[in-house]
């Protein structure tokens, strides 16, 4: 008898083993794995002991009562998945979440170059067709001048196609910027001055991080300009610019946007004043610019970044001029003049250095280098104030393309404070360039 035992065990285990396809029919998979690792060959000798009854496991069992609506003999029915949900927009409010987690999140923002100024000239001879004599005034003027507190324009600038949570502060010297001119029998005169330019901003996303509203407010310091019997006062206050941007597509690697700047007039006029009161001549800020854009940020690789923006600048109405001389019988005069449409091309490549995942001291190291270019799509506007024909404004070579470079230098502290500086220089000559050299400081803090 002790001999049939264990063979009987054997056999009972082999047949249990090629009967497992019937089973699965049965019973659940999760229970044939379990009885064969339950049921050990010491239990199959006790069971075939006097008194023997059918082994069942427990755990079977409590599965099978608590099965709603399943009969005797039947598979039990299927718990029922989950609806699947869209998949989350990994790019979504980003900027809250640790930036390490993306390398597109913490990509540093395009650096940037603008600076254009407007060209006015006068003609000194025509003076004395409305009144105001001076044989310092004979010859003609020429000034490129700062129309709302330094450039009449935006840009994209300490920017990026990804929508950031963020303010900005942003410190722009452009060396010899503005000139005055004096062609003259007596011999020329100039007076070229540098302009300081500070921008303040910030940019809030909204609608699951796919969209950006973002404010700039620039100001400039003084850049009084003066030769014989003619200054030029430009003030302080800057053009504000809104700007709307929209995420288009995003994966890991690329982020393509659309926007459109708004520029609006509340910068500072510009005043001609011509011999000690005798006249003034005025060129009103007035003109709204509209700037489509496509921006497009891509890090082919961790340790490298890439900026690449479209834009054109369209203004929608002209500035006003006015001139007036309380010489004589007062006279004031009026006209308009509408300035050139614009095209930007911006490409900036930039590595990393350094990179740490702490968030204390310096996390961030990289280096930038940017390649800049602008271009008139249009003659320049000239006016004829009053139709006297002594007064234009607009580009004094009508066309230009201009090329700037880019060189800075990128570093972050505690991950979401931004400090940067660069170095543009100009790679045109005389006519193909707005400055000799400007010096660019930014502090970035994102939230």
């Amino acid at each position: 008898m002790k001999w049939k035992l264990p063979v009987a065990a054997a056999l009972l285990l082999t047949a249990a083993q090629a009967e497992n396809g019937f089973a699965q029919e049965q019973v659940p998979s999760t229970f044939n794995s379990q009885f064969l690792q339950q049921v050990s060959l010491d239990q199959l000798i006790e069971d075939l002991q006097p008194g023997y009854v059918p082994y069942q496991p427990a755990s079977w069992l409590q599965n099978q009562a608590n099965q709603p609506g399943t009969a005797t003999g039947q598979s039990p029915n299927p718990t029922p998945r989950p609806n699947p949900q869209p998949p989350a927009n990994p790019l979504a409010n980003m900027q809250n979440r640790r930036p390490t987690l993306a390398r597109m999140s913490r990509a540093p923002d395009l650096f940037g170059d603008s600076f254009t100024p407007l060209t006015v000239g006068v003609i000194g001879s025509k003076l004395d067709d409305l009144g105001v004599t001076s044989t310092n005034l004979n010859g003609n003027y020429e000034a490129n001048i700062p129309v709302g507190a330094g450039t009449r324009r935006f840009k994209n600038e300490q920017t990026r196609a990804l929508p950031t949570d963020r303010v900005i502060f942003v410190y722009n010297h452009f060396h010899n910027a503005v000139e005055l001119k004096h062609f003259s029998g007596a011999g020329p005169q100039s007076d070229v001055e540098n302009v300081d330019q500070y921008t303040i901003g910030f940019e809030k996303t909204f609608g699951d991080g796919l969209w950006s509203v973002e404010a700039r407010m620039p100001f400039a310091g003084d850049s009084d300009l003066a030769v014989t019997d003619i200054g030029i006062d430009s003030g302080h206050v800057g053009n504000l610019a809104i700007t709307l941007k929209r995420l288009l597509y995003s994966d890991d690697d690329v982020a393509l946007a659309a926007g459109l700047a708004v520029t609006a007039p509340t910068g500072s006029d510009t005043h001609f004043n011509i011999a000690n009161g005798a006249a003034r001549i005025t060129v009103e800020n007035e003109a709204v610019h509209l700037l489509p854009y496509l921006g497009l940020l891509t890090t082919p690789a961790d340790d490298w970044f890439v900026h690449a923006f479209a834009q054109v600048d369209v203004a929608a109405n002209g500035n006003g001029l006015s001139y007036f001389t309380p010489i004589g019988f007062p006279t004031t005069l009026n006209g308009a003049v509408t300035e050139q449409t614009l095209m930007y091309l911006d490409l900036s490549i930039g590595h990393w250095w350094y990179r740490s995942d702490e968030d204390d001291g310096l996390t961030g190291l990289a280096s930038v280098i940017e390649f800049h270019y602008t271009t008139s799509l249009n003659d320049a506007h000239s006016s004829d104030l009053g139709g006297v024909g002594f007064f234009n404004l607009g580009n004094g070579f009508n066309r230009f393309d201009v090329v700037n470079m880019t060189v800075g230098l990128h570093t972050e502290w505690s991950t979401n404070t931004a400090i940067r500086t660069a170095l543009v220089v100009p790679l045109g000559n005389e006519e193909d360039r707005f400055f000799d050299s400007e010096l660019q400081l930014s502090i970035i803090q994102r939230f």
